[in-house]
């Protein structure tokens, strides 16, 4: 277990399993119905850890993922040839 007030507390790749990220809201405090039905098995992928992911990702990865979706949108021959 892992408490902190870092943004980016560590690196997280995209494919992990291993880590679950909660951001607790003191409203809750002390309402155990919000985590007893807690499965360790079933990793899910909250807000907090996309964003971490997302911090983790290396300037290459960005450009990956950045052109992969102009694809999707559609690109012109021409900025492709400008590349």
């Amino acid at each position: 277990m892992i408490v902190t007030n870092n943004i980016n507390p560590l690196k997280i790749e995209n494919s992990d399993r291993r880590y679950v990220v909660c951001e607790c809201n003191p409203v809750h405090r002390g309402e155990l119905k919000y985590v007893s039905q807690f499965n360790p098995r079933d990793i899910s992928m909250t807000e907090g850890k996309g964003e971490i992911i997302r911090a983790s990702r290396s300037k290459v990865e960005d450009v990956n993922i950045n052109h992969f979706n102009l694809f999707i949108d559609g690109l012109r021959v021409q900025s492709v040839e400008s590349w």
